[in-house]
């Protein structure tokens, strides 16, 4: 990585002691507390992201409505997750606790206020219940681009493929939670879901307020300018991990250019208002191409890819999996439910407990074997249990179906959010989950619509046939479009298996290093880096 000609200030800096890295320092502090608290709270944002996806599939199993119209409510949740992602890109102009707080809060708010909504078969209760559903899916949908990025910028090299795969892995806990939940609530207060919905809203209000006492990024203070805070950060790390802080080491991070904070605090009053304002899309109008560079734009095109398919097969089946279930049980016994031992809501569980061994698996093997093999296996796995649904006989049989294809699709999800965190540079890095899980989130809404459509034909009173196929040919469908993201896949140009972020997303080392063109500075700097160096393996030690 090329150095960075730097101006006075940087000189004054290089003074202070011997330089260092963001990623030498979380390595050297290790795995702290305070980053596990962190990480645990990036989690639970997942979960809730869970919780108000999963909740909506179990809400509309008990409202009085068409099937397109269900399907036009439950796309709703997915076209607000849409824009939050987009939003979401925000994270890298105004930092991404600050972010994470406002986007929770959002989601809490709106989720709640879903619950205050009558909803009868009225067209224009259930377009205001979608609606809200929308609002509430904003809030949702820029969380979950923030939490990765945050997580992925406070953890050391070798444990950040197993701590994103347990951000990843919340989602089992939200959706376990989530079934469960609706498992032992609807037989004490009957189909009353607003009950349900509120208590739906409580994971992503948590989030937001144990948000407020996490600290924010140094990756991210440090891009910006305010190295003093990023060292700030990083002290408080090393305390409460009982190491010697970098300022005791006399270590220190080299200041970013002073021209880009000039840039964004020189305007003041009523004008620079108004730019902060409009910053956000600005911001994005600026970060999308330099996606699609040359030096990352294979990987954006082949991350997009994968989303998109991931997305469009897995949403599409595990949100209408009581829908195909019951289908299924209709054309398999003579269209009576009577053999079907299962509520919709056990079945949901069981279903859902599938992710546990896959998320245990997945931890395992993302710094055993890589990312990209976890994720292309785990997309070809998915594919093949989708497909043997179709062959299943019985309703136990077709919920172990389900079980087994999330079980092994979860792999993919958790290798994704990982690649898609690590495969970009600090400046970049939020931008690039939102606008992946942007792509994702398009996809997710279309599969509502496609899957509600092809459920509806064919499955009328007396069509039996009719009715196998329109099952049938849903599952196809997501089988072969998780496929093709699966061979996709496969040509993705990096491995983030072992490397810093630095290595992997090409941080410039501007970001973090300055180069100082002074032979005197140099000299200086030389006898006392070796003071430093004695007191960095005495610590390491």
């Amino acid at each position: 990585m090329a150095p960075l000609l730097v101006d006075e200030e940087g000189k004054k800096d290089a003074n202070r002691g011997s330089k260092t890295t963001i990623e030498e320092e979380i390595d050297r502090i290790g795995l702290s507390g305070l980053q596990l608290f962190i990480v645990l709270v990036c989690g639970l944002g997942t979960a809730a992201d869970a919780v108000e996806l999963l909740a909506i599939s179990t809400i509309l199993e008990r409202i009085d409505a068409t099937t397109h119209i269900k399907g036009v409510i439950s796309g709703g949740v997915f076209a607000g997750m849409l824009f939050g992602g987009v939003i979401a890109f925000s994270a890298d102009a105004f930092g991404r606790k600050k972010f994470l707080s406002i986007a929770a809060f959002w989601g809490a708010v709106f989720g709640a206020a879903t619950a205050a909504v009558p909803v009868s078969d009225d067209l224009g209760q259930l377009l205001g219940f979608a609606t809200l559903r929308f609002l509430t899916g904003i809030g949702v949908g820029a969380t979950i681009p923030t939490v990765f990025t945050l997580a992925a910028e406070f953890v050391p090299t070798k444990h950040r493929g197993a701590l994103l795969t347990l951000v990843a892995s919340f989602w089992m806990v939200g959706s376990i939670c989530t079934a469960g939940t609706a498992l032992l609530i609807f037989p004490l207060i009957g189909d009353r879901w607003p009950i349900f919905a509120a208590m739906c809203a409580f994971p992503i209000l948590l989030t937001g307020v144990l948000s407020l006492v996490i600290p924010e990024s140094p990756r991210y203070l440090l891009e910006k300018g305010e190295t003093e805070k990023a060292e700030d950060v990083l002290c408080k790390l090393a305390r409460s991990k009982g190491k010697k802080t970098l300022r005791e080491l006399g270590l220190f991070l080299a200041s970013t250019s002073a021209a880009r904070v000039s840039e964004q605090t020189s305007e003041r009053g009523a004008r620079g208002a108004c730019k902060r304002f409009f910053l956000p899309i600005s911001h994005v109008l600026k970060q999308v191409p330099l996606l699609f560079n040359r030096h990352y734009r294979r990987t954006t095109i082949i991350l997009a890819v994968v989303w998109i398919t991931i997305s469009f097969g897995w949403y599409g089946l595990i949100l209408w999996a009581p829908s195909i279930l019951g289908k299924f049980d209709n054309t398999t016994n003579g269209g009576t439910n009577s053999s079907f031992e299962l509520s919709p809501d056990l079945g949901n569980l069981i279903i859902s407990l599938g992710n546990l061994p896959g998320n245990i698996i997945s931890a395992l093997l993302v710094d055993a074997i890589g990312r990209k093999k976890v994720l292309a296996g785990s997309m070809f796995l998915g594919a093949g249990a989708a497909c043997f649904f179709i062959f299943a006989k019985s309703p136990w049989a077709h919920v172990a179906a389900l079980a087994a294809f999330n079980m092994v699709s979860v792999g993919g999800w958790n290798a994704l959010d990982c690649l898609s965190a690590e495969s970009f540079p600090t400046a970049l890095r939020a931008a690039a989950m939102g606008f992946l899980s942007a792509f994702g989130r398009v996809a997710s809404t279309a599969s509502q619509s496609v899957f509600g459509a092809l459920l509806a034909d064919g499955g009328g009173e007396g069509e039996a046939e009719g009715s196998v196929v329109s099952v049938a040919l849903p599952l196809a469908v997501a089988g072969g479009v998780i496929v093709v993201g699966a061979v996709v896949s496969l040509f993705l140009p990096k491995e983030p298996k072992g490397k810093s972020l630095e290595e992997v997303g090409g941080d410039d080392d501007s970001q973090q290093k300055v180069h100082v063109h002074s032979n005197e500075v140099e000299e200086g700097g030389r006898e006392r880096s070796n003071e430093v160096s004695a007191l960095i393996s005495e610590d390491r030690a």
